[in-house]
């Protein structure tokens, strides 16, 4: 018999991680802003802190670009105890751009969901 700390909450929390983490996914490469958005803990603040001005610029992001694909290698998860950090190589490609690097993402457990508090990005 093996014990892990956490043994079964670990499991099923890293379970329910990985279903946020898809449907963030999917709701990005299908340009669902409103879903996409909907990933992001209230207490996000975007790379410059206005929450308004990032939410904006995402919102004209994913309504300007057309044949979205991202896709994820090397998926890390480090859970915290209310968080989890998550970093894993992110190619993404539209009809105007292409990027590759390091992404992590912060979840935090709000108690009834799992929302992106942070998330950073390492171009390669």
């Amino acid at each position: 018999e093996t014990w892990s700390p956490g043994g079964e909450k670990s499991a099923s929390q890293e379970k329910q991680i990985n279903v946020k983490l898809a449907g963030w996914l999917n709701a990005w490469e299908n340009q669902d802003v409103n879903s996409y958005l909907a990933f992001y803990s209230n207490k996000f603040g975007g790379p410059k802190g206005n929450r308004t001005e990032w939410k904006n610029a995402r919102g004209y992001a994913l309504r300007n670009s057309n044949n979205l694909a991202i896709e994820i290698s090397n998926l890390k998860i480090d859970r915290k105890s209310d968080t989890v950090e998550l970093n894993f190589i992110q190619k993404f490609s539209s009809d105007k751009h292409f990027d590759v690097g390091i992404k992590e993402l912060v979840w935090v457990n709000t108690g009834s969901d799992w929302k992106i508090l942070k998330e950073s990005w390492i171009p390669s």
